[in-house]
């Protein structure tokens, strides 16, 4: 009998242990699918995607690296381990030094974004350069004054992007230990640091606000107040969206749900790295086939970079698509991680490291589909044979088909 009862009192616990944990997903999934977890997905996503076509136009604006400061700069393995422990020695300045050093980092970030509005709005408005920075200087000084969150995420992305452009993985397998390092270094910050500083220094760090001097300035010269304008304002390292966005106002209208910019920028370099691989294997399936030359100049017309142009002839002047690309794989591995990761965050009800998540969705289908492919992923001579690039090449690629 007093088995009985036991099994029975396991089996009612077991019940309501699957009932609070489907009522838990539930929850989640339905917090997911809010506006603002949507909307940070939907520009952490464009940002990615745009950063990709901007990477292709600045490669074809130096088709021979002739220009210096059109260039990219190739990173190295010493590069790749140093990214980390520099970011690392940044994070704890920011945590530790933040009061000292927030009128630099505002000026910084004040002529960086500047220059990334600039050069990401550049192939829209090429002849109009001086028009364009002071337009731009404007949209920096509006967020300067005002700390809204939408222009936030406008300078963040134009850095993600002007980021993208200008850094280049030269390889997979560097890559590989830039992603792997930094895989390691999101996952100490976030979920030991609180152990060894008393508190998580990633999250301390993201939201420091600095002291907004031009607000004071401008009630100084005024002499009045100005309540509407932002006396503290959030440095854009992160992309942030109101929790309460189309939804009534709540309690705390100031809670955001945010996700930091390396968490575009780190991944997007991988991305890059297979778009422009695509880009080159397209160039060489096309120069047997008219269509495909014609399929080429048409997605060049329109600035596309996705499946358009992945054509292999298969038979004379009859190109077929073929699904051997890697942009299309890192792109949906990035939505599956970044959705993961809000699933964890909001389901655990803790700050999750993104690249937790991002890394091995990206990392991992990309390297299958390389050797699927047979594909080189190490090859970094540009006078390999094959699919990668040569001295004339305008896409200095250094991934080889076999």
């Amino acid at each position: 009998m007093a088995e009985q009862e036991g099994a029975a009192e396991s089996l009612n616990d077991t019940q309501q242990s699957s009932d609070q944990f489907l009522s838990h997903v539930v929850l989640t999934v339905g917090i997911v699918s809010q506006p603002c977890c949507l909307v940070l997905i939907g520009t952490a996503f464009a940002t990615l995607v745009f950063g990709c076509w901007r990477a292709w136009v600045h490669h074809h604006a130096a088709p021979n690296g002739d220009d210096v400061e059109m260039t990219p700069f190739s990173l190295t393995h010493r590069h790749a381990m140093w990214i980390p422990v520099l970011s690392s020695c940044a994070l704890l300045a920011m945590f530790f030094l933040f009061s000292y050093i927030q009128y630099v980092l505002l000026l910084s970030v004040l002529v960086s974004a500047v220059y990334s509005l600039n050069f990401s709005t550049s192939p829209f408005f090429p002849s109009a350069s001086k028009s364009r920075i002071a337009v731009m200087s404007v949209v920096v000084l509006s967020w300067l004054y005002t700390g809204h969150w939408v222009l936030n995420n406008m300078i963040a992305a134009a850095m993600c992007v002007t980021f993208l452009s200008h850094v280049r993985l030269p390889n997979f397998k560097i890559c590989v230990t830039l992603l792997g390092a930094l895989f390691v270094y999101d996952i100490f910050w976030v979920f030991f640091s609180s152990h060894i500083f008393g508190s998580n220094v990633m999250t301390e760090a993201a939201d420091k606000r600095a002291d907004n001097v031009a607000v004071r300035l401008a009630e100084k010269v005024a002499g009045k107040s100005f309540d509407s304008l932002a006396r503290h304002i959030d440095l854009p390292t992160k992309f942030k969206v109101p929790a309460d966005l189309f939804l009534p106002q709540q309690e705390s209208p100031d809670q955001f749900i945010m996700l930091g910019a390396g968490d575009v920028a780190m991944p997007g370099l991988l991305l890059v790295l297979g778009m422009l691989s695509d880009t080159a294997r397209s160039l060489h399936c096309i120069k047997k086939s008219p269509a495909s030359l014609r399929m080429r100049e048409l997605a060049e017309s329109i600035g596309c970079i996705l499946p358009v142009g992945f054509f292999r002839r298969r038979a004379p002047g009859k190109p077929t698509f073929h699904h051997h690309f890697y942009t299309t794989v890192g792109l949906i591995g990035y939505l599956v991680g970044l959705f993961s990761a809000l699933v964890s965050s909001i389901f655990f009800q803790v700050a999750q490291p993104a690249l937790l998540y991002l890394v091995p969705c990206t990392l991992i289908p990309m390297y299958v589909q390389g050797v699927r492919n047979g594909d080189d992923w190490q090859a970094n001579d540009p006078d390999d044979e094959g699919i990668g690039p040569t001295k004339d090449s305008s896409l200095p690629v250094s991934v080889t088909h076999v």
